[in-house]
């Protein structure tokens, strides 16, 4: 007997240089105990060679999907998801890859033993102040774990029942921005009664991002769109999230700071991230500077939202 059928979903968007290195993780792991289904990547409307790349390194090794146009990535995982057939579905995104070939194992083990979801670890493994930076992330994401926080649980190393996916009706596409559908998809899941089970032996290797200012970028998106989405559907845990504290819909006494503070955000963000690429300077300054950058554009994202609401 091999077990149960476990498929595989990436969703990319212009991911032609991360794609091959996520993908070569996959078919590296050891399938004992399981049968590795279909590996479905999923081209959310890529503007640059993703797809033609995935053809050329494996052909029908990988199905490929291709939507003309972005439409997120809730709505590119449930597409990945509706062409599988596998009782079991893993998440992974297309800019991490499996550390070592036991990462689907530990995943699967946990379904095996009766969880209906389980999480891996995400790391900056060897990347500087990233890799320790998400090392402190992950020790305290362990001990909301210990707690019996649920909501921690990452879409990038992520697995779960296809019975259960199909219950809930997948991600939830209304968060067509930045963040929040994999905890939007967690709090369904606990709300049903489901067991999310935490894998630490499943590690995926994030690439570490380019620039805080990609890090802006993204918190400012998350606090622009879907932050709302979750805080509106779940509100007593977004109330309990660091998010709340700097969203100016919760906290309108915020929104002459956002006003005040919108146009030195560039000026933030070159400060920053001199002090990130320093030798010289300590990792808890560093870190406090990520910190208080992301914090910032994030409260732009929510000012920005209101400010389309009145």
């Amino acid at each position: 007997m091999t077990g149960p059928a476990v498929d595989i979903v990436i969703p990319v968007y212009n991911g032609e240089d991360s794609i091959t290195a996520c993908l070569a993780s996959v078919f590296d792991q050891d399938c004992t105990g399981f049968e590795l289904g279909r590996v479905i990547v999923v081209d959310d409307g890529s503007t640059d060679d993703t797809s033609e790349v995935v053809r050329q390194a494996y052909g029908d090794q990988a199905r490929l999907v291709r939507l003309d146009e972005s439409q997120g990535r809730a709505a590119a995982r449930n597409t990945g998801a509706a062409q599988g057939r596998g009782e079991l579905i893993v998440f992974i995104d297309a800019d991490c890859r499996f550390d070592g070939a036991a990462c689907l194992k530990a995943l699967v083990g946990q379904l095996s033993s009766g969880a209906d979801a389980a999480f891996g670890r995400v790391e900056f493994r060897g990347q500087g102040f990233w890799d320790a930076y998400m090392g402190r992330l992950n020790r305290e994401r362990e001990r909301q774990i210990a707690r019996g926080d649920s909501l921690v649980a990452v879409s990038a190393n992520l697995a779960v029942r296809r019975d259960t996916f199909s219950r809930l009706g997948g991600f939830d596409t209304a968060f067509r921005g930045y963040g929040f559908e994999d905890r939007d998809l967690a709090a369904r899941l606990t709300a049903t009664g489901a067991r999310i089970a935490y894998a630490p032996d499943s590690v995926v290797i994030h690439r570490a991002p380019s620039s805080l200012a990609s890090i802006a970028r993204k918190m400012r998106e998350s606090g622009a769109t879907t932050a709302d989405i979750f805080a509106t559907r779940h509100p007593q845990a977004y109330a309990a999230m660091p998010y709340s504290r700097v969203d100016t819909r919760l906290h309108p006494w915020l929104r002459p700071c956002a006003l005040l503070l919108r146009p030195a955000l560039p000026l933030f963000l070159r400060l920053g991230q001199r002090l990130i690429d320093s030798g010289r300077v300590p990792y808890g300054i560093k870190a406090w500077a990520l910190r208080s950058v992301s914090a910032l554009a994030f409260m732009l994202g929510t000012a920005e939202q209101n400010e389309r609401r009145c």
